[in-house]
């Protein structure tokens, strides 16, 4: 095995509608892999205060804008009306070979897949009425609120070889596994290279 062979990692971008359970399903592979260095969990950053199970850095619109001029963010965008990005230390994982997980965007596929030669990208899904009970427990959107994301929600699935769709609809736990082995898997063909 070479060393640059070994030394490109995989980014693992985990992507859906809002209310699916992405940062649920984040938050407990993040424990199951916890103390194996391989992975690493990325702290998005956006413009609103982190919250909700969100794992996430708040930066003002002003702060966030430095970062974006300053080149400190890998991705970056827009949604909902607050500016979401990664930071450039993921470029660094990948470099190491090391698997990078990320909750990102599915505005944001096109760019990833030119800017990342190792992309995993994981379209997390749940059925209309799980998506909706999800988003109003939330209580960050009112009723009409909730429902315009149901309609934007279903209307772009991602498609190609990179992608793969993880069910969420059912007892977390589930997806959780099956997440987990799809991380784990990208850690296998990176270092097995």
């Amino acid at each position: 095995m070479t060393d640059s062979a070994r030394l490109e990692g995989t980014l693992v971008l985990v992507v859906g509608p809002s209310g699916a359970g992405k940062d649920t399903l984040l938050n407990l592979a993040k424990e199951a892999l916890a103390g194996d260095e391989r992975f690493n969990f990325v702290r998005r950053i956006i413009t609103r205060p982190a919250g909700g199970g969100e794992d996430s850095a708040f930066a003002t619109k002003e702060a966030f804008q430095r970062l974006v001029e300053e080149g400190l963010l890998a991705l970056y965008w827009q949604a909902h009306g607050l500016s979401y990005g990664l930071p450039i230390i993921i470029d660094e994982w990948l470099a190491n070979g090391d698997v990078v997980v990320a909750n990102g965007s599915r505005s944001i596929l096109a760019e990833a897949r030119t800017r990342f030669s190792r992309l995993k990208i994981v379209n997390v899904v749940a059925s209309p009425d799980v998506i909706a009970d999800r988003l109003r427990s939330r209580g960050r959107e009112a009723d009409d609120d909730v429902m315009q994301r149901l309609q934007r929600g279903g209307e772009f699935d991602p498609e190609g070889s990179d992608v793969v769709t993880v069910d969420n609809s059912g007892p977390p736990h589930v997806a959780a596994e099956h997440f987990v082995r799809i991380i784990r898997s990208c850690s296998l063909t990176v270092h097995s290279l």
